[in-house]
C-alpha cells in the first residue's frame, strides 16, 4: 500500500497526489501511477493495478456514432466485435459540441466494462474507449474521469463567467426559475421540490413546489422538510470546525484518540487515521454502502463503528477519490465524543449537532430522525419505478441512515440551509453579527483536498468546483427517495439549496444549477436542453431493461427451483418466495418484486421495485445454489440454506 507521514496539523491529506505533467504527445493528463503507451493512431493510459485501460483516439467522424466508436476500437484492437447494447446522446459539456457514449455487451460473471465515450469538436470526433473490471472502475473512477476531462482539442475553448458579477436577485428572476422549475418537474416526474436563494446576507426568494405525496394533495412549501442525505456531511464538518475552535478536538486529532475501540483491519492505517482524514474521501477506503443499506434495523452506531474492523483500504492515502460513507461516520461520532464524553453515540451526535450546528444558526426545522421530521409537514420518499413511472417509497427504508448520521441522516428545510448559507458566505458570521466558527476553521474545509476529476476537488465534507471560471463550493445528497443539492459562490455572494423528494433527480438538480448560472451570471443558455436530454436518457434507460428484463410466468418458470433461504455474511438474510403476481426476494429490511435475465449464458435476477427498478441485479450460480451481488470493489454472496 502507498502510504505516506501523517498530515500536519490543518492540512486536508497526508499525501496529495500531485498531477502529473500532461503527455507530451497528447493534449490530456496522466493520473499519479497510471502507465502511458502511445501509437501512431492512439495513446493509451493503463491503472497501476493493470486492470482498467482508457484509449484516447482522435478521428474523422463515420457515417453514425456506432460506425465512429468501432473505427476508434479497431485503431487499436482490429479484431473487436463486441455487441453494442446501448447507444445514448450525452447534455454536452464546455464546448463539445456533440456528446455520446456507447455500452457493450459483456457477460456478466466476468465482472467488467466496456464503453466508448464520443465527444464531437468541429470536424473531428475525439474518442475515449474504457475496459477494465468493475471493481477497477470503482476504485479508479475518479482518475478516469480525471484523464477523459483534461482531453481537450487545438482550439477548445469554454464560455468563462470569471469576470462577471452576480445579478441582484429580482422578482423577474425569481418568475423566470418559478417557470423552469415547474416545466422541468414535470418533464422529470419530480413530485415536490423546495428551493431558497441567499445573496447579500439575506434569503432573497424561497418557494415550494409540487407535493409532498404524489398520492395526496398536501403542497410543498418552503417550511417543508426533506432529508438532504450527503449534504449533511457539510453540517458534519462544520461542528468538527467548532469543536477545534473550542480546543476540543484539531483536524489532526486521531480518531482512535477519540474512539478507543474503533479499528479497521490494517493497523497502521487505524493508528493513523484522523478527523481532518475522515472527511477528506482521501485514504483509499472504499465505499461499502450495501452493508448500510441491506442491513439496519436495529443497527446501532457502536454496532456500525465495529463492522469497520473488516475494511481495509484499496489505494493509498491521498492517491486518488474515494467516497466513504462509513468513514465519515466515524469522524462525526469521534467529534460527538470530543463534545460528549459519555452516553450512546446516537445520543452524543444528536446533541452535538443540534448545539453546535442547529441551535446557533436558528436552524430551527432540522433534525435527524424522522419520527421529529415527521411532527410537522415533511415531503415523503419517491423514485422512478421499473414501468418508467413515480411510486412511493416506503419511509421505513430510509432508516438505513440512522447508524450512519453524520453521513446523510438530516431532515431540513429550504429556509433552514440558507442559514447555513448565510454563514458560509459571511466566512464564520452570521447576518446578525454574532460569529458562530473563525473563518480560519470555516475556510480550512475549502481548501481543495484529492482531486474529483479535471475540474473538481475533495475538501472536508464539502467539494471545491470551477464552474465556467467561478468557484463553487458544493455538496448534493442522495438518499433512497430523496436528492438535495446545495452550492455557493463565495467571490460572488451568491448561495441556493434545492430540495426534492425524488430518487437520483441527478438531472433536475443539474439543470436547476444551470438555470441559476444562466439568471444570475448571464450563462450559456442550456439547462432546457439538459432537461430533455435527461428525460430522453432516462426514458431510453427503462425501455431498454423493460427489453432486458422478463417478469412474464413462462420465461420465469426457471426461477422456481431457486426459490428458499440464503444467507449472505456481510448483508443477512434473503429469501426468495413465489406469489400469485410473480417472484418476491424478502431481504432483512425491505423487499422487491423481481424479475429475470439469461445473458451471453449467465442467468440474473433483477430487483424491479423502485428504487431498484432492475438496476440492482445478482448473478445466479444454479450449480452452488447462490447469488453473487457485485458491487465493484465489494462482492456479496448469498448462499442456500438448508430447507
Amino acid at each position: 500500500m502507498a502510504a505516506g507521514p501523517l498530515g500536519k496539523q490543518g492540512e486536508n491529506m497526508p499525501e496529495a497526489a500531485q498531477p502529473a505533467p500532461e503527455d507530451s504527445q497528447r493534449n490530456f493528463s496522466v493520473p499519479q501511477g497510471w502507465t502511458v503507451n502511445h501509437s501512431e493512431r492512439a495513446s493509451i493510459l493503463t491503472g497501476p493495478e493493470g486492470d482498467i485501460e482508457i484509449a484516447f483516439v482522435e478521428l474523422e467522424p463515420a457515417a453514425n456514432i456506432q460506425e465512429t466508436a468501432l473505427a476508434a476500437w479497431r485503431a487499436i484492437d482490429p479484431q473487436f466485435a463486441s455487441k453494442v447494447i446501448r447507444e445514448a446522446a450525452l447534455p454536452p459539456q464546455g464546448a463539445w459540441e456533440e456528446m455520446h457514449q456507447v455500452v457493450y455487451e459483456v457477460p456478466p460473471n466476468l465482472g467488467r466494462v466496456e464503453s466508448a465515450v464520443l465527444r464531437r469538436f468541429r470536424s473531428r470526433a475525439f474518442v475515449n474507449l474504457v475496459r477494465g473490471t468493475t471493481a477497477g472502475m470503482s476504485r479508479r473512477g475518479a482518475q478516469l474521469f480525471e484523464a477523459m476531462n483534461s482531453w481537450k482539442p487545438a482550439g477548445y475553448q469554454e464560455i468563462s463567467l470569471k469576470d462577471r458579477a452576480a445579478s441582484p436577485w429580482t422578482e423577474e428572476h425569481s418568475a423566470k426559475l418559478k417557470q423552469f422549475v415547474l416545466s422541468a418537474m414535470e418533464t422529470m416526474q419530480v413530485p415536490g421540490v423546495s428551493v431558497a436563494i441567499v445573496q447579500g446576507g439575506r434569503m432573497v426568494w424561497a418557494e415550494g413546489f409540487g407535493k409532498r405525496e404524489i398520492r395526496e394533495p398536501s403542497p410543498v412549501t418552503p417550511q417543508t422538510r426533506f432529508m438532504i442525505g450527503s449534504t449533511t456531511k457539510a453540517l458534519t464538518s462544520l461542528l468538527m470546525a467548532r469543536l477545534i475552535d473550542q480546543g476540543k478536538a484539531a483536524w489532526s486529532t486521531p480518531v482512535c484518540d477519540l474512539l478507543p475501540d474503533f479499528a479497521l483491519a490494517d493497523a497502521e492505517i487505524t493508528g493513523r487515521l484522523t478527523l481532518a482524514h475522515t472527511v477528506s474521501a482521501s485514504t483509499g477506503m472504499p465505499r461499502q454502502d450495501s452493508e448500510i443499506i441491506f442491513q439496519h434495523s436495529g443497527i446501532t452506531p457502536e454496532q456500525r463503528l465495529a463492522q469497520m474492523k473488516t475494511m481495509r483500504p484499496t489505494t493509498g492515502f491521498g492517491e486518488t477519490f474515494q467516497y466513504s460513507n462509513l468513514l465519515v461516520a466515524a469522524g462525526g461520532y469521534a467529534a460527538a465524543r470530543a463534545f460528549c464524553p459519555a452516553g450512546p453515540l446516537e445520543e452524543a451526535f444528536g446533541r452535538a449537532l443540534e448545539e453546535l450546528v442547529f441551535r446557533p444558526l436558528g436552524m430551527k426545522d432540522s433534525c435527524l430522525r424522522q419520527e421529529d421530521a415527521l411532527q410537522a409537514e415533511a415531503a415523503l420518499p419517491h423514485a422512478i419505478n421499473f414501468d418508467g413511472g413515480v411510486s412511493r417509497l416506503p419511509l421505513s427504508m430510509e432508516r438505513f441512515a440512522y447508524s450512519v448520521a453524520p453521513a446523510g441522516a438530516a431532515w431540513s428545510t429550504a429556509p433552514d440551509l440558507a442559514r447555513y448559507l448565510m454563514l458560509e458566505l459571511g466566512k464564520g458570521r452570521m447576518p446578525e453579527g454574532e460569529r458562530i466558527v473563525s473563518e480560519e476553521a470555516l475556510l480550512e474545509r475549502r481548501k481543495k483536498g484529492v482531486k474529483i476529476d479535471d475540474h473538481a476537488s475533495y475538501g472536508l465534507g464539502l467539494m471545491v468546483s470551477d464552474q465556467s471560471g467561478l468557484r463553487v463550493i458544493h455538496h448534493g445528497g442522495n438518499t433512497l427517495g430523496f436528492s438535495a443539492d446545495l452550492f455557493f459562490v463565495p467571490e460572488r455572494d451568491l448561495g441556493v439549496v434545492a430540495l426534492t423528494n425524488l430518487y437520483a433527480a441527478v438531472g433536475f438538480l443539474g439543470a436547476f444549477r444551470q438555470k441559476i448560472f444562466e439568471l444570475a451570471f448571464g450563462g450559456e443558455p442550456k439547462a432546457g436542453k439538459t432537461i430533455a436530454m435527461s428525460e430522453k436518457l432516462d426514458r431510453e434507460g427503462v425501455a431498454l431493461l423493460k427489453q432486458k428484463v422478463a417478469v412474464d410466468p413462462a420465461s420465469m418458470e426457471w426461477v422456481s427451483e431457486l426459490t428458499g433461504r440464503y444467507r449472505s455474511a456481510e448483508l443477512g438474510s434473503a429469501t426468495l418466495t413465489k406469489r400469485d403476481d410473480g417472484f418476491w426476494m424478502q431481504f432483512e429490511d425491505w423487499g422487491s418484486t423481481v424479475g429475470s435475465e439469461i445473458r451471453s449464458g449467465d442467468r440474473l435476477l433483477r430487483l424491479l421495485s423502485p428504487p431498484w427498478r432492475g438496476v440492482l441485479k445478482v448473478l445466479v450460480d444454479v450449480d452452488a445454489k447462490a447469488l453473487l451481488l457485485d458491487q465493484g470493489q465489494s462482492k456479496y454472496l448469498f448462499r442456500r440454506e438448508a430447507d
